[in-house]
């Protein structure tokens, strides 16, 4: 992790960062039944490792077992082979179909059942079960509709884990749109401290202020709950 700094433009060159001095993006996104309307994250991850050298792992589930699994990972659980924890990705980017307070890990809605909604406090019990510590330090974006939308139960969750910051929209999105905003916003997050709260509410502010973002954020209806 590292404190702020500020970047050139894209292929300047100028006081690029280190990939080890960057914090890494987790990403666990659902396999889209429409692979054409619906690319798959992860071809925004490798433009961003392209771009300012951001390590991601990217794992594509569809069911709780695998979505379980994988967060027992990231957060250390004894049970699991810690081969991508969180100390060394430190942002955790949830890939799937949303609505306020909870997550679709199927995107076929003909086989979707009851088993593939998670909420927020089913997220939170994975982050939790046996784990060795808590997450703090971490942030966790919802690549997903309306998830912030429940205000009260996101800063619930948020003080249950322990995280620095959750992150996300309060509306419908198109991805399209939404991915330009987070090539910007992870880019920025990536550098910045999580354990220093300062640094991501300047971070906020400057999203939601700023012309060149602000626009963009309030029609997605960005939020970041630090």
């Amino acid at each position: 992790m590292c404190a702020t700094v500020f970047r050139g433009s894209p292929g300047c060159g100028c006081n690029r960062l280190p990939s080890e001095t960057r914090n890494g993006i987790l990403c666990l996104e659902t396999i889209w039944f429409d692979e054409v309307e619906s690319p798959s994250t992860r071809h925004l991850l490798e433009l961003l490792e392209r771009l300012s050298r951001v390590p991601f792992v990217y794992r594509d589930v569809s069911t709780y077992e695998e979505f379980d699994f994988h967060l027992g990972r990231w957060v250390g659980r004894n049970t699991y082979k810690k081969d991508y924890v969180l100390g060394d990705y430190g942002i955790l980017y949830l890939g799937f179909h949303g609505s306020p307070g909870e997550i679709s890990l199927r995107d076929d809605l003909t086989h979707r059942g009851d088993d593939d909604e998670v909420d927020l406090e089913g997220i939170g019990d994975c982050l939790l079960n046996d784990a060795a510590y808590d997450c703090r330090g971490a942030v966790v974006h919802f690549g997903a509709c309306s998830v912030l939308r429940s205000h009260a139960r996101v800063e619930e969750f948020k003080e249950r884990i322990g995280a620095a910051c959750v992150s996300g929209y309060t509306r419908m999105v198109d991805s399209t749109l939404s991915w330009a905003f987070e090539l910007m916003y992870l880019d920025q997050l990536s550098a910045k401290n999580a354990d220093n709260p300062d640094t991501l509410r300047t971070l906020s502010r400057r999203l939601c202020d700023k012309p060149e973002y602000a626009g963009l954020a309030e029609h997605l209806g960005f939020r970041m709950i630090v």
